[in-house]
């Protein structure tokens, strides 16, 4: 098959569907497909294409969309990643040349897929109300797709103290919840030596305001194999904590706003895979305090690695790549 995947990054979006949609579409390139990129205009896409993306991209400007690269492009699939919302209209359009594929777009647009994956599970039966009987619909964690640096990864051993922190809030953190942390932690009591690394993602919209890093408060990138040397996080709600949690790191959550600090704490109670504080709005001392003094139980801690990695693994990848291939490739 030839494939075209859409998938926007950069500026107020982040980097977590552009990182897993690179990791299906090389998987979907092993097993001998086409894959080719098309995105909104961005400063991130445009650094990405200058340095030698392996992957042919289209920019789409004012005024184009999809249609204008599938019309002569040769695709047997439009595959979409996000929160990219279609007109009805467009959607037609769209179909004229091709089937679509959405995954985990939460738009109304979810409507007009002809397969649509979604890897969460807080999701009710209202959501889906509107789908018709044309469209395959796939839900659940085992479908969550991640960026291929957590491959070479191990979890992470569970020690008997907890000795370093990270701070983990995604790559753009348009609130600074970063630093907002960071002042908490400032004021926070019996930390015995406890050292924190605060991440920066490629994309921190704060690069300005980063405090003064310290021997226990380093201000540092984002880094895999770094955060994996932690024995926890503290983690804004989001594709960050499914990776945190696939790589057996216990995690204090927090939502950075209504909808995923809801998704945080359905996710919570449904699984007791991580510790949900709240919306980031009503964080304080005390219950960021509560919640450290809490895992620094070894056993709380290994209760919490356990259930994240029962919830979720690194396999999601190879799923959806099943899914396009039983449900496009012979079309």
């Amino acid at each position: 098959m030839k494939i075209l995947l859409r998938v926007d990054a950069g500026e107020g979006i982040g980097l977590g569907h552009f990182a897993r949609s690179v990791s299906l579409a090389n998987a979907l390139k092993h097993r001998g497909h086409l894959i080719d990129f098309v995105c909104k205009e961005s400063d991130f896409w445009k650094e990405k294409i200058d340095s030698g993306f392996p992957h042919t991209v289209s920019v789409l400007h004012k005024g184009n969309n999809e249609i204008d690269f599938l019309k002569d492009g040769g695709y047997d699939l439009l595959y979409v990643d996000g929160n990219i919302n279609y007109s009805f209209e467009e959607s037609e359009g769209i179909k004229k040349y091709v089937p679509i594929c959405m995954y985990q777009n939460l738009t109304e647009a979810k409507v007009f897929a002809d397969v649509y994956i979604l890897p969460s599970i807080h999701q009710n039966s209202g959501f889906f109300q509107d789908f018709g009987d044309s469209t395959k619909v796939f839900q659940g964690l085992s479908y969550f797709t991640f960026n291929e640096s957590l491959y070479a990864l191990e979890p992470i051993e569970i020690r008997s103290e907890i000795t370093k922190i990270g701070v983990v809030t995604g790559g753009s953190d348009p609130r600074n919840i970063l630093s907002g942390v960071y002042k908490l932690v400032e004021n926070l009591e019996s930390l015995d030596g406890i050292k924190f690394d605060f991440f920066v993602g490629e994309s921190f919209l704060h690069k300005g305001s980063i405090p003064k890093s310290s021997v226990y408060r380093r201000f540092i990138p984002f880094d895999y194999s770094i955060i994996t040397t932690g024995d926890l996080v503290i983690c804004a709600f989001g594709v960050s904590t499914y990776e945190m949690m696939a790589l057996g790191i216990p995690i204090i959550s927090v939502g950075h706003q209504p909808s995923t600090s809801e998704a945080a704490q359905y996710l919570a109670d449904q699984t007791e895979s991580i510790l949900h504080l709240g919306l980031y709005d009503q964080l304080t001392k005390a219950s960021l305090q509560s919640a450290i003094n809490k895992m620094r139980k070894e056993e709380v801690r290994k209760l919490y690695s356990k259930k994240a990695r029962g919830v979720v693994d690194l396999k999601g990848v190879s799923r959806v790549a099943d899914i396009i291939e039983s449900n496009f490739n012979a079309k």
